[in-house]
């Protein structure tokens, strides 16, 4: 029996989740990315480039903001590659970051009648009222 943490796609019919340990690890990724200071925008659209070559210019302000973020990412990556592997193995997840009881996937049978796939880390269920299964009942 392995919990997962479910999340449903609105307007589609999926169903998307990780394991507590993949989402505890992703979910301090995350934090970790948050956290980092972006003294320029990462994706500039500064509406005063519109003359010729503007896009270019964009681009190299877009390339320099992003080089920066990944140095100052990669300073930070040894110890949050120690707290990923810490949260994988505790399944702690930062608080705030997981609201409600994760969804126990038991067997094929227990979701009554969704369509679904797990590996040991991931888990995804399509409704069967799903618009892209009638062709396939």
């Amino acid at each position: 029996m392995k919990e997962f943490v479910v999340g449903r796609i609105p307007g589609i019919g999926l169903h998307l989740g990780l394991s507590r340990g993949l989402y505890a690890a992703c979910a301090h990724l995350h934090q970790m990315q948050t956290e980092i200071p972006a003294e320029e925008p990462l994706f500039p659209a500064a509406p005063f480039l519109v003359r010729r070559g503007a896009d270019e210019e964009r681009e190299e302000m877009s390339r320099k903001a992003r080089r920066t973020f990944y140095e100052r990412e990669d300073e930070r990556l040894v110890t949050v590659r120690r707290e990923m592997a810490n949260a994988y193995r505790t399944q702690e997840v930062p608080a705030g970051l997981l609201r409600g009881a994760p969804l126990v996937v038991e067997g094929p049978e227990a979701r009554g009648g969704v369509l679904e796939a797990r590996t040991a880390e991931t888990y995804m269920a399509v409704e069967p009222t799903d618009p892209i299964m009638p062709g396939h009942r």
